[in-house]
Order: structure tokens, then C-alpha cells, then sequence
């Protein structure tokens, strides 16, 4: 397979956890592809795995390939495997999960390569593929904001990445609006930057997020982020912008 030749792709069938196992068909069933994103800021198949058999009480991890930030493609199924990501078209889509909550942030540069590297192989293997879809284009879930990011944009191979990187700062998560008030003026009281608020409330994560304006090299971006771990003691991410 084609799969094994993508230079950062890291081979876990059968090496996550799981109760059971999954039907599997021919790959000819396979028209779609089906793009998802975590809805966690962290993660890997390994943890996924866990919540989905603990949880959901699946047979095992949902996605056929979870994208790590760094570009790392966790191979987790054979393509005919009939995974449960999107409900009654389990049977014909291959499911790619990026890692992040795209809500409030881009996928990293190297999510993107990877995505594209991805999908021009399983095009190739995927002799009946037909289409690619975000996971709330799929019939029945269409209230899903899942991925969240433009990733028909991502898949044009023709389009060139821009040149210029910026970065931002984004907390983890406040439990109420008085603690992002409260997080806001702290932040005021120590920097001059413009900060955004972030209230988005889902069944997975609490609401409240602080991100800043952009940063134009990551080493300013990391350095801030230390700066505030050690000064106020919370989770600070940096992200593309």
C-alpha cells in the first residue's frame, strides 16, 4: 500500500485500545472521505481510542487516521474497515481526524502537508473514491461544526502556502465569564496586546477562552507563553493564525 510509503506515517493497527472489532469490508465500498477535527486543543489515537471504547462504548477508535500537530499520520484502521465517525455512511467513508479545536485556530502547516500528502495517496488507493467531505456535510449532521476550517482550500494542491507565519497565544479554558474577566484584566495589566474573547459552548468543553493578536516569529510567541505560565499559572497554547 501506497500508505506505508508517506515518510511520516506512524503504523498503530491493532495497537490501540479496544473491545471488540470492527465489520470489514472490501475497500471498493470506500467512495468518501471524511475529514473531522478533535475538538481538543491535545490528543493522539491513543487517547481517542480510550474515550471512544470507555465512552462510547465503540470497538475501538473512530478514525481510520488521526493528524497529530506536527504533522504525524497515526494509521489506526485498513481502509475497509467500517468505523463508526459518521453514522449510517460508516460503511463508505474513511475517516481523517485532525487534531485541534479549528473553532478558534488553523490546523499547523504541517497538519495541512499531511492532510494533502494523505488524501492524494487515498485517492489512489480508494479505486470507486468519489468525493471528500467535512464531517457536518455528511447527511444527518449537518448541526455538527465539525471541522470547522476551510479544508477544501487545504486540498488544492495548486494553492502555495503563504510566505509570512504569524502565531498567537490562546489560554486554556475559564469556567465562567467572571474568570475570563478577570483572566482579560490580568492579562491587560501586563501586556499591551489585543485580546479576543472566545465563548463558544458545546457538550465537550467548557466555554471561555482568551487568544491574543498575532505574534511574527514563534520564539516571541513561546517565550510570552512561558512568561504567563509561570506568572499566572495557566495553560497557554501557541497557535498559527
Amino acid at each position: 500500500m501506497k500508505i506505508k510509503e508517506i515518510p511520516n506515517v506512524k503504523d498503530l493497527r491493532g495497537k490501540t485500545e479496544s473491545d471488540g472489532k470492527y465489520k470489514v469490508y472490501d475497500v471498493k465500498c470506500k467512495t468518501d472521505i471524511a475529514i473531522h477535527h478533535s475538538l481538543t486543543d491535545e490528543g493522539d489515537s491513543a487517547s481517542f481510542a480510550r474515550y471512544h471504547v470507555r465512552h462510547q462504548h465503540w470497538p475501538g477508535i473512530a478514525y481510520h487516521f488521526v493528524i497529530l500537530k506536527d504533522g504525524t499520520i497515526e494509521w489506526n484502521h485498513d481502509l475497509g474497515v467500517m468505523s463508526f465517525h459518521v453514522g449510517k455512511a460508516n460503511k463508505q467513508a474513511v475517516g481523517i481526524c485532525l487534531v485541534g479545536d479549528f473553532r478558534y485556530y488553523e490546523p499547523t502547516r504541517a497538519q495541512k502537508r499531511s492532510l494533502r500528502r494523505l488524501h492524494t495517496i487515498l485517492k489512489m488507493e480508494m479505486t470507486d473514491y468519489k468525493r471528500t467531505r467535512g464531517h457536518n456535510e455528511f447527511l444527518g449532521y449537518e448541526w455538527k461544526s465539525c471541522p470547522c476550517f476551510d479544508y477544501r482550500t487545504v486540498l488544492d494542491e495548486k494553492r502555495q502556502e503563504a510566505d509570512v507565519q504569524r502565531f498567537r497565544l490562546m489560554t486554556g479554558i475559564f469556567q465562567s465569564a467572571e474568570e475570563l474577566i478577570h483572566g482579560k484584566k490580568a492579562l491587560m495589566e501586563r501586556y499591551s496586546w489585543t485580546l479576543y474573547e472566545r465563548a463558544d459552548h458545546t457538550h465537550f468543553n467548557p466555554p471561555f477562552r482568551i487568544v491574543t493578536g498575532t505574534f511574527i516569529t514563534q520564539e516571541e510567541a513561546e517565550k510570552h507563553a512561558r512568561d504567563i505560565e509561570e506568572h499566572l499559572g495557566w495553560k497557554v497554547y501557541v497557535i498559527d493564525a
